[in-house]
């Protein structure tokens, strides 16, 4: 297929290739540095003949017939800037782009702020007036071919994405880090970058993507920050979270910190489960949990250095807490065919606390003018945490009762270091090379202790404590090679990496190699660079995490329990996708996914007692998945934007080993509409959802989320608040296991309408302000227990 697409696009292309005059060149600030995502663009007799989007060291390029041009630079934040040129083969123009003290609320923006670059799209948060007053989980909502909900956070339906900050990866289980997200203001973001397919310089576990965001920070010497509040409730929930951050450039030295806090003075969910068994025994159980006093607080603050024009360093230390009590109270009757009924009542008390610090240092070394770079990265990141659960269970069958007892405490301590060394050379403005070296240490140390009282004594159960540590270790290499050549770039890559794991007691002891190939060709449809098409093709693997192959066995509910499988492989995927873009935003991604030993989630008796159930992973064969990914952001009037996103995917599965393989078919969608109002109101309307979802033996009931909000600037702008009403239809969400060995069970899960209210103050003493971060390497700790029963 890559063959055929590729003649093609050499038949369309003709000679383009050797005749092809261009423009080049880069465009930098005041200060020398370089300018990212300006527009380009290349006027002849006042029309436009071609343009192009500077990269992240500000470079661009423009195929241009021979001729006289205005050339023109505009990027928001920035004057405009114009020069004139005469265009005979290569031809060098370079800008210099002052900064501007025009606040973005005041902008009337007419370019595009999604762009698709030839391995991601770019959303230019800072370029969308409509932004203001949103959180993070808002603006990843509207990303092209990103969902994300509750649960999981996919890029062209491929779960596991992984999401960095300033280039430092979020180490977070799912609840934290959706916390962090709705904590995150519009405000605070430059651009959101999303990569469905990673290349040689990430890590090969990045099967699921990456979202990439970038915070502001200074272009110039000055101060800048915000501080707001948050605050959001429903007939279950309730939820404050106060946050601020400031940035300071003075001269060669920035500094930043930001700071959150999400507190919850109400939470409480309520669920009824079912479970039928094939020989026509009923289990059923009403739950309701309360969260009341969660809390989470996040940190972060950084200081860079700029001595030179060619050398920078950089110092991030984050810090983030997260605390979750839980009480859940449970009553249940299993009503056993012929026998009587079994009645259950359960309170379970917890509390688990988290803590995270994590520390960045780099070095960057700028070898010249056009990109060639050598870098330095160094990461540590340590988590320690602490859960406590005390169990009762009252249960009463055939006129006896019976009341167990128990109690449990567990602590984990996760070490993360990473190690890289990237060295990237531009030879000329179509050449360049790439090649690293990098080290990811995983190390994990956990201990749980369980007890449960019988006779008035506290007992030891047979089996169930445990003190393991487990240590991975992961040597990669890697080289990538660059091309321009007329209308065509491309980029191939080749990764390679050696994986060690071992854990106490020999319960896990891995070695392998793998090697991971991945290219990229995109073909310009038009000179200007707003019409392209490109292929991509990646190979990652899924590593198991220690709880997927630990075999000791959890309690999760009642009648659940669940263990991991010591005989756990790797799951490889071989990744191909080609993605048309028109006028720069609309785009259509077409992607196919080939699963090797597909981890899965099973479901079987429990060899102990065959009326409770057992949840583990297993490797299943190649699986198969195909889909398209359409986003369509249209500018229909100044004051009106809409944005649709739709995803559709053909999932191929097996219900079991060397079973026959079922398609079943996935569609979500996101869609909104913006109003901009008279007296700097603005109303926006979404509408996001998915059908029914069938993977492996778990279903999942349509979802439907309808969204409103208000927003209003007011003081010069300085003031931004919005109302906002989610969830206005108020569906909840159902969830059903079919199991091959004979039972169904199925879960109701509520989800009442929320009101939600903000109001942030944006300060600013100084000129105007471009982002700055430290970058931090891509590889990621799969030792949290959210990994128990994930790869």
């Amino acid at each position: 297929m890559n063959k055929m697409f590729l003649a093609a696009l050499l038949a369309i292309s003709g000679g383009s290739i050797a005749t092809a005059d261009t423009l080049l060149g880069r465009v930098a600030d005041s200060e020398g540095n370089p300018v990212e995502f300006a527009t380009v663009v290349a006027l002849s007799t006042n029309h436009e003949q071609g343009g192009a989007v500077t990269d992240s060291i500000g470079n661009y390029r423009i195929n241009l017939p021979k001729g006289q041009y205005n050339v023109t630079f505009t990027l928001v934040g920035y004057d405009n800037a114009e020069k004139a040129v005469t265009v005979s083969g290569e031809t060098r123009l370079d800008a210099t782009m002052t900064t501007n003290a025009v606040a973005l609320h005041g902008v009337e923006v007419k370019a595009s702020a999604i762009r698709r670059l030839p391995d991601r799209f770019v959303v230019r948060v800072e370029d969308m007036p409509a932004a203001i007053g949103k959180d993070g989980k808002e603006l990843l909502q509207a990303a092209p071919g990103v969902w994300i909900d509750d649960k999981k956070i996919t890029i062209n339906g491929k779960s596991g994405a992984k999401v960095m900050v300033n280039d430092r990866e979020l180490r977070m289980d799912q609840s934290q880090l959706l916390t962090y997200l709705r904590s995150l203001k519009a405000e605070d973001v430059s651009k959101i970058e999303v990569i469905p397919q990673a290349g040689a310089e990430y890590s090969a576990d990045t099967a699921g993507g990456i979202i990439k965001i970038t915070l502001k920070r200074n272009r110039a010497d000055g101060v800048m920050g915000n501080v707001s509040l948050i605050g959001s409730v429903s007939k279950t929930s309730a939820t404050v979270t106060p946050s601020a951050s400031v940035n300071v450039k003075n001269g060669k030295w920035t500094f930043s910190a930001n700071s959150n806090l999400s507190a919850s003075p109400k939470a409480y969910f309520d669920t009824g489960e079912t479970t039928d068994y094939a020989n026509g025994d009923r289990y059923t159980t009403d739950t309701k949990m309360d969260l009341h006093k969660s809390l989470f607080g996040y940190g972060m603050a950084g200081i860079y250095f700029d001595p030179d024009a060619r050398n920078s360093l950089g110092i991030e230390v984050a810090y983030n807490q997260f605390l979750s009590p839980s009480d859940v109270t449970t009553n249940a009757a299993f009503n056993h065919t012929d026998i009587g009924i079994e009645t259950m009542n359960g309170n379970y008390m917890s509390t688990s606390r988290h803590r995270n610090i994590d520390a960045t240092f780099n070095y960057v070394h700028r070898l010249d003018s056009i990109g060639s770079q050598m870098k330095v990265i160094a990461n540590y990141n340590h988590t320690k945490g602490r859960s406590v659960a005390d169990n009762h269970r009252h249960s009463e069958f055939l006129a006896l009762s019976a009341d167990s007892i128990s109690t449990s405490r567990e602590n984990s301590v996760f070490d993360v270091v990473n190690v890289s060394y990237d060295y990237d050379k531009t030879f000329n403005s179509r050449w360049s090379l790439s090649t690293g070296l990098k080290y990811n240490l995983n190390r994990m140390d956990n201990d749980a202790s369980y007890l449960y009282l019988k006779d008035h004594e506290w007992l030891t159960p047979d089996g169930r404590d445990y003190d393991v540590v487990f240590k991975e270790n992961i040597y990669a290499a890697y080289v990538k090679a660059s091309a321009k050549l007329g209308r065509f770039m491309a980029s191939a890559g080749l990764r390679g990496e050696l994986t060690d794991a071992s854990s106490r007691g020999n319960i896990v002891a891995q070695r392998y190699f793998d090697l991971f190939p991945n290219a990229n060709v995109t073909y310009l449809l038009s000179p200007n660079g707003s019409n392209v098409l490109t292929a991509q093709y990646s190979r990652s693997i899924a590593r198991p995490s220690f709880w997927a192959l630990n075999p000791e066995r959890h309690q999760v509910s009642d009648m659940f329990y669940q263990s991991g499988n010591s005989d756990l492989k790797p799951s490889y995927s071989d990744n191909v996708s080609l993605t048309g873009v028109v006028k720069y935003k609309y785009s259509l991604t077409l992607f196919a996914n080939i699963n090797h030993d597909q981890i899965i989630k099973a479901s079987m008796p429990d060899k102990d007692n065959p009326k409770n159930v057992l949840l583990t992973m297993v490797n299943f064969d190649k699986q198969y998945m195909f889909g398209a990914s359409l986003n369509l952001p249209f500018q229909i009037k100044d004051w009106w934007t809409l944005t649709a996103n739709l995803t559709y995917l053909a999932n191929g599965e097996r219900r079991e080993q060397k079973g026959s393989l079922t398609y079943h078919n996935f569609l979500n969608w996101y869609a909104s509409s913006g109003f901009q109002l008279p007296k700097d109101f603005y109303f926006e309307i979404s509408y996001y959802g998915q059908n029914k979802i069938t993977m492996g033996e778990i279903t999942v009931t349509p979802t439907h989320n309808l969204n409103a909000s208000l927003k209003k600037s007011f003081a010069k702008r300085r003031w931004t608040a919005s109302v906002g009403v989610d969830n206005i239809l108020g569906r909840g969400v159902d969830f059903s296991i079919d199991s091959a060995s004979g039972y169904h069970t199925k879960s109701k899960f509520s989800n009442p309408v929320s009101f939600t209210c903000s109001l942030t103050y944006n300060f600013s003493l100084g000129k105007a302000f471009q982002t700055r971060r430290v970058d931090s390497n891509n590889d990621a700790s799969r030792l949290s227990k959210q990994g128990r029963m994930g790869k």
